[in-house]
């Protein structure tokens, strides 16, 4: 019996690689949330540690000049926060595009292997069919040619 053979082997392979590209570029997306999340966090205990020491050093006296840095200070850090959730923000609406996509390529990919599936049971089916009618004439000719003798 002869081997089934799709013949758009080829295009299911690039649409394997596209899915496989596209998986690349979610992790990627949620790396690049993660590294944003940890760094919204760090300013936050950033922002808190040193919200305690300004707190420590203003009960134990602390000068004017000394006191604004500290204030400058932590409103750096508070923009740093707000910086990094617009970025966070941004990074969350490509991770949705980046599944969006992913979405799309793998129900792309699946709907050539179904197709793939589908084509090669009717071959074989077709191929069974063929042998068994094979079958059946060899077995009809024997019987034709034992009742003639």
């Amino acid at each position: 019996m002869k081997k089934f053979q799709f013949r758009l082997q080829a295009l299911l392979r690039f649409r394997e690689h596209e899915e496989r590209k596209a998986q690349l570029e979610v992790a990627e997306a949620r790396t690049d949330l993660a590294a944003c999340d940890k760094r919204i966090e760090d300013a936050r205990q950033q922002y808190h540690a040193s919200s305690s020491e300004l707190a420590g050093q203003v009960s134990q006296g602390l000068d004017a000049r000394r006191y604004l840095m500290y204030r400058n200070y932590l409103r750096g850090i508070g923009a740093q926060v707000v910086v990094e959730k617009n970025k966070r923000h941004k990074l969350q609406g490509h991770l949705r595009e980046k599944q969006k996509q992913l979405t799309q390529r793998s129900v792309q990919k699946k709907v050539l292997e179904n197709f793939k599936d589908k084509q090669k049971q009717r071959y074989y089916q077709e191929m069974l069919t063929k042998e068994q009618k094979e079958n059946d004439d060899h077995t009809l000719l024997r019987r034709k040619g034992l009742r003639k003798g």
